[in-house]
């Protein structure tokens, strides 16, 4: 029997558990995700040694590489970034340099120290820190220095392959945490942040010094606010309000800020710190990811460019509530969601069938589920064939012909990805 797939209706439904249950733990407030070469890679704080750690996703389980420890106790907060090269870096307290700011990089055996370690002064907030890369791979770290308590200055460095060096002038004073930071394409920096009067914040460096942008967050008593980069160079901002707590979204063009769409925001109320925003550049369609502070249940939802729709199961999740999410893609578009408390990374294997721009309207594959081999039917004479895994890593390749017949016995059983010129369909080989 021949199988006809609707890549929207029957693909983008489950979100699937990636390995095991509970990768980590027992329980940890932040946790980084990142995608390397199509690999789950997640930082996080092990809460029965304290270590800040470093877990990947490999041969169908989870594991702490050989030496994967990345500080020995958690001296706060840490931040990840992975360049275009996908070198991975972690920016945290330093428990070893009395809590003060270092940087290390990961070479796929060890960590190394990027610069001098306890470069930065030490941190005033737990959740005050961003690492990310200008065009050329080089690195900046944002944070607010522990001056007092009550504010400190907002620091921001550049290391320029030697050392770590201010640019511009600090933020002197105002700063009290929760720095979310975008840097455009021409190295345009932006950083949004919490001041000491719990207001929101947007701020850019000019060449010289930072100056404060106009936005619809100024004014506001503002929980949290936040800032991401994706698509062309096109920057997001929103922000969790005292008085309703909903995720409200802006945009900003050429530096004028405006409601994203209306309606402009989730319309529920967020659990904590529990947000996660990217861009996917397959779809070119901005995701979200968080937790509904009455339910605990975790949802996805993608926008369309008028509204935010569910994407997926209405709850991805409900373990009891989560602090902290974290959201990323690998290569062929699939969304990677992952939750502390619960420690588990969510997949969701449908959206790796995203609509492609393409002469090929369709394929179909048959039979599925097969144990040998499938058939390959489509309305052009030859396409490119790919088969993936569920973590996005290409296992197969080569151009086919229109009714072409693949040997797939030497596939272990489980789920796959094939695409046809980019249209992509799930196949279970069993």
């Amino acid at each position: 029997m021949t199988l006809f797939f609707s890549v929207t209706n029957v693909f983008a439904q489950s979100w699937e558990i990636v390995g095991n249950q509970m990768f980590a733990g027992p329980w940890s407030d932040l946790l980084e995700l990142e995608m390397i070469n199509d690999v789950p890679h997640i930082v996080y704080i092990d809460y029965n040694s304290w270590e800040i750690r470093l877990s990947k996703f490999e041969n169908n389980t989870w594991s702490v590489p050989a030496n994967g420890v990345i500080a020995d106790e958690a001296g706060g907060t840490y931040r990840s970034v992975v360049d275009a090269d996908g070198n991975l870096y972690v920016a945290f307290n330093d428990s070893d340099h009395s809590g003060d700011v270092s940087v290390k990089k990961w070479d796929g055996n060890s960590w190394q120290n990027v610069g001098v370690p306890g470069f930065g002064i030490d941190v005033r907030d737990g959740y005050a820190m961003q690492i990310s890369c200008l065009s050329d791979n080089s690195l900046v770290v944002a944070y607010p220095a522990a001056h007092s308590w009550e504010a400190g200055d907002l620091d921001v460095l550049h290391f320029n392959g030697t050392i770590w060096e201010p640019i511009g002038l600090d933020i002197v004073g105002d700063t009290i945490g929760y720095i979310s930071m975008g840097i455009l394409s021409n190295d345009n920096i932006y950083i949004n942040y919490r001041t000491d009067n719990e207001e929101s914040r947007v701020v850019k460096y000019n060449g010289t010094t930072w100056d404060i942008q106009t936005t619809p967050f100024d004014g506001y008593s503002t929980y949290r606010s936040f800032m991401q980069v994706g698509g062309n160079d096109e920057i997001i901002g929103w922000r969790a309000d005292y008085g309703g707590d909903e995720y409200v979204f802006y945009t900003a063009n050429n530096d004028v800020w405006e409601p994203m769409a209306s309606p402009n925001h989730l319309g529920v109320h967020p659990l904590d710190y529990s947000w996660a925003v990217e861009y996917n550049t397959i779809d070119n369609s901005w995701y979200a990811g968080y937790t509904v502070s009455t339910s605990y249940g975790s949802y996805f939802k993608k926008f369309d460019g008028t509204d935010w729709n569910q994407v997926g199961d209405s709850i991805i999740y409900n373990p009891g509530g989560f602090r902290y999410s974290d959201l990323e893609f690998n290569s062929v578009g699939v969304p990677f969601y992952t939750t502390t408390s619960a420690y588990n990374l969510m997949s969701l294997t449908g959206t790796a069938g995203l609509e492609s721009n393409n002469s090929l309207a369709d394929f179909t594959l048959f039979p599925n589920p097969s144990s040998s081999q499938i058939t390959l039917s489509f309305n052009t004479q030859e396409a490119q064939f790919s088969l993936f895994d569920m973590n996005g890593k290409e296992l197969f390749s080569k151009v086919v012909a229109n009714q072409e017949s693949i040997d797939v016995s030497s596939f272990e059983k489980g789920m796959y990805i094939v695409k046809i010129d980019g249209v992509a369909k799930r196949l279970v080989i069993d």
